[in-house]
């Protein structure tokens, strides 16, 4: 079965351990809503963060794939 990659807005609030925060959101390429979870998480591993909301934008990007679930963003 194959599927095509999607761009995804997610919105997301990192927690700093001075105290501060920062919400903001940014545009990933992913199969699904949670694969472009697992990209944000994993650009900011080292943070504490919270995803606020994840949106599909319906603009598939590149040719039709066979998923691989090794590959980040392909779950």
């Amino acid at each position: 079965m194959t599927e095509q990659r999607q761009i995804f807005t997610v919105s997301y609030n990192i927690f700093y351990n001075s105290g501060a925060n920062y919400k903001g959101t940014r545009d990933v390429i992913a199969i699904s809503e949670s694969g472009a979870i697992d990209i944000i998480k994993w650009l900011f591993k080292v943070r504490n963060i919270t995803i606020i909301s994840v949106i599909p934008t319906f603009k598939y990007i590149g040719a039709p794939i066979i998923p691989d679930y090794e590959v980040l963003g392909d779950y």
